[in-house]
């Protein structure tokens, strides 16, 4: 479940992202946060669902620090792409920081776009 996190993932490259920060010695479950895109968009559908969802986006807002890995390796849907434009406009109003992960390849993206 995305809101409860404890744990700092230990693939190579979310050791690298933390690696990178200064203030990694105060990363925890409350202040950090790697989210899964995929798995983001089926719990935002799932709180859709469950009614829960402005209380989800209210929380995902407050995390200092959220990492979404896997960025957009799959297609989206109009209603993900909404979710995560909200949760991205309001963790910007929030001043709070938002990394995003992928491993696509520079040669896929050129393709894709040209197309």
């Amino acid at each position: 479940m995305l809101l409860k996190q404890s744990q700092i993932p230990h693939s190579n490259t979310h050791i690298e992202v933390v690696e990178c920060l200064p203030e990694r010695r105060h990363l925890n479950a409350e202040t950090f946060a790697v989210l899964q895109t995929n798995e983001f968009f089926s719990e935002m559908e799932a709180a859709r669902i469950q009614g829960t969802y402005d209380e989800v986006m209210r929380k995902l807002s407050k995390i200092p620090l959220i990492v979404f890995d896997n960025f957009l390796l799959l297609p989206t849907t109009q209603i993900e792409q909404t979710n995560l434009l909200i949760l991205l406009r309001s963790r910007d109003e929030e001043q709070k920081s938002t990394i995003l992960c992928s491993q696509v390849s520079v040669d896929r993206c050129i393709h894709e776009k040209t197309a």
